[in-house]
């Protein structure tokens, strides 16, 4: 005896799944749908209390292809809250643009060593400086 399953299902449709996303150390995500994760499932990225959302997106989309659009955000510490701008970073070597943001990260072996030279300093409206856990340094220099 022969049995014979025939899959039958529309032409053309990719029915994808995307993984379970990237969470970001001191990060939560959630989901508008349980797993698994069909296109067009939302995920809303948040933090846990006293870290920062930086960078990436706040939500991310499963797209038909079984990946998520955008980048997870990372979760810090605002490092340099009350510091003088002295003690955070030398952006010498980027260019600054009217009513640009640059982002900027440096090493932790380098705290010590950086900061924003006086002329930049002058047109700077916003200096932040973000650790994780991973030992790593996030600037955000919002220049206007």
């Amino acid at each position: 005896m022969i049995v014979l399953f025939i899959l039958c299902g529309a032409v053309g449709v990719a029915s994808l799944f995307c993984p379970h996303p990237f969470i970001p150390e001191n990060g939560h995500v959630v989901f508008d749908a349980p797993a698994p994760y069909l296109p067009n499932t939302v995920a809303k990225y948040s933090c846990a209390t006293g870290f920062e959302k930086v960078g990436g997106t706040d939500e991310r989309i499963c797209s038909t292809t079984g990946q998520w659009n955008g980048e997870a955000p990372v979760c810090a510490i605002d490092v340099a809250a009350g510091k003088p701008a002295l003690q955070q970073c030398d952006a010498s070597g980027y260019s600054f643009m009217e009513n640009a943001t640059v982002y900027i990260n440096c090493e932790l072996s380098q705290v010590q060593k950086v900061r924003i030279v006086a002329e930049y300093r002058l047109h700077l409206c916003e200096a932040r400086v973000y650790a994780t856990n991973a030992g790593i340094l996030w600037l955000f220099f919002n220049d206007s």
